[in-house]
C-alpha cells in the first residue's frame, strides 16, 4: 500500500546502515511487487506473504514478513531477501501505523479521514483507491525530499524468492520511474506531506530496531565475530587429546564438548547440557539448534560460514553422531578419535574430503547477534 517512493525511501535509509549491493537490494526491494507484471507468480497475497487480520475492526490482508523470515532465514545475507524483507516490513509497518491514522471504522463503515478533519465513505476497495491515489500525487514530493533516483537495469540479478519472479521487472521499473518523477500540480486530500516525510523516518527507525534486518543477519558481523571464534578454538584445542569418558577434563575433548567449549571462549553458553555443568553433546547441540530455527541443510562451502556447526547422523530418523566447527576456506576443525595419528585427534580437515559425511548445519550466532 505505501507508495513505491515510500518504499524506495526507506530501502536507502536501511541500506546505508546494512551496506549491501546497492542494485541487488533495490531490485529485491521492487520484486514483490513484480506479481502486477508478472507471467507466472501474478498473486500479490503470494509475494507479499499475506495472512488475515483485523486493525480497528476492519478485516485485512497484512504482510507476514516473520513467515518469510523463517522460510529464508538461511539466505539473510543475500542482498535481494534483505531488500525483498525490508519491502515486507515497510508494508507491515504502514498498514498499522500510518494508514491507520487515516482510515477508520465509523457506525460500522470504512471512513478516509482528509486534510480539512472530513470523511469519505466507501467499500475497501473504495479506500484503497483514494489511498492509491494520493500516494501518486504525494509521490513527487518525497522523490525530491529524499533525493531519489530513476532505476536503471544495468544488469542481471538472482530472484532466490520463490513467490515471484522477475519476468515483470522491466515494466516494474518503467512504471516506478514514471510515477516517481512525475510531475504534478494536484495536491494531495489525504497527507501532509512534513508528516509523511516523519513517517517514512519513524518506519525505518522500525525495521532498523526491530533486529529482524539489522542484527538478524549482517553476516559482515558474523562472518567477522566466526573467524575470531574458530582461530581461538584451534589455538586452544588443536594440541589436546580425543577422549569422550574425559570430556570434562580440560586437557581432553571429544567432538561436542570442543564446539561447547569454543563457544564459551567467546561468552555463548547457548550449546550446553541440559545438565548443568556439563558440556553440550551432539543430540543437546542440534536440539538447540532446531529449537532456535538455525538448522539448516544447503552444505555448499559458499553457503557456509566461519562458527557453523556441521553434524553427521546414522540412518534417516537416527540421532546426530558428530559435530564439527566450519572453520571457512574450504576446512573444518573438529574432534575425532579416529585419526590414525593421535596428535591429531582434533585437527583442521578439508571439508571437501569429508563433506558427504554432512547433513545439516547450524549458526548460532544468528541467535547471538540477534539477542545483542
Amino acid at each position: 500500500m505505501p507508495a513505491s517512493a515510500i518504499h524506495m525511501s526507506v530501502a536507502n535509509i536501511i541500506n546505508k546502515k546494512l551496506k549491501q549491493p546497492s542494485f541487488e537490494f533495490t531490485i529485491g526491494n521492487i520484486a514483490p511487487d513484480c506479481w502486477r507484471h508478472s507471467l507466472l507468480h501474478n498473486d500479490k497475497h503470494l509475494s507479499h506473504f499475506s495472512t488475515d487480520t483485523e486493525i480497528n475492526g476492519i478485516k485485512m490482508k497484512i504482510e507476514n514478513y516473520e513467515k518469510f523470515i523463517e522460510k529464508y532465514k538461511n539466505k539473510l545475507d543475500d542482498p535481494f531477501v534483505l531488500g525483498y524483507l525490508t519491502h515486507l516490513m515497510t508494508d507491515n509497518y504502514w498498514k498499522k501505523n500510518v494508514i491507520t491514522r487515516y482510515q477508520k471504522l465509523i457506525d460500522g463503515e470504512i471512513a478516509l479521514k482528509t486534510l480539512d478533519n472530513n470523511y469519505i465513505f466507501g467499500n475497501i476497495e473504495t479506500i484503497k483507491e483514494y489511498l492509491h491515489i494520493n500516494n501518486e500525487i504525494a509521490t513527487i514530493n518525497i522523490s525530491s525530499h529524499f533525493n531519489l533516483k530513476p532505476i536503471t537495469l544495468d544488469k542481471k540479478v538472482k530472484c532466490i524468492v520463490e513467490e515471484i519472479d522477475l519476468s515483470g521487472l522491466i515494466k516494474s521499473v518503467e512504471h516506478i520511474n514514471k510515477v516517481n518523477f512525475k510531475k504534478t500540480d494536484e495536491k494531495s486530500i489525504i497527507y501532509n506531506m512534513e508528516d509523511l516525510y516523519q513517517d517514512i523516518i519513524d518506519c525505518s527507525s522500525y525495521i532498523d530496531d526491530s533486529g529482524n534486518v539489522i542484527d538478524m543477519s549482517n553476516v559482515n558481523d558474523i562472518r567477522q565475530f566466526g573467524e575470531i571464534l574458530v582461530q581461538k578454538a584451534i589455538n586452544s584445542f588443536d594440541h589436546l587429546r580425543y577422549s569422550q569418558e574425559l570430556r570434562q577434563n580440560p586437557n581432553y575433548v571429544d567432538c561436542s564438548s570442543m564446539v561447547d567449549r569454543a563457544y564459551r571462549q567467546v561468552g555463548i553458553n547457548y550449546l550446553q547440557h541440559t545438565n548443568p555443568g556439563q558440556y553440550g553433546t551432539t543430540w543437546s547441540e542440534e536440539l538447540w539448534c532446531k529449537n532456535n530455527g538455525v538448522l539448516f541443510t544447503n552444505l555448499e562451502p559458499s553457503n557456509l560460514l566461519p562458527g557453523d556447526l556441521l553434524f553427521t547422523r546414522h540412518g534417516s530418523e537416527g540421532y546426530p553422531t558428530h559435530v564439527a566447527l566450519y572453520a571457512g576456506n574450504n576446512r573444518t576443525f573438529e574432534a575425532k578419535g579416529s585419526y590414525s595419528n593421535s596428535e591429531e585427534d582434533v585437527a583442521v580437515v578439508q571439508y571437501g574430503d569429508i563433506r558427504s559425511y554432512y547433513v545439516s548445519a547450524c549458526r548460532p550466532l544468528v541467535v547471538y547477534f540477534k539477542n545483542k
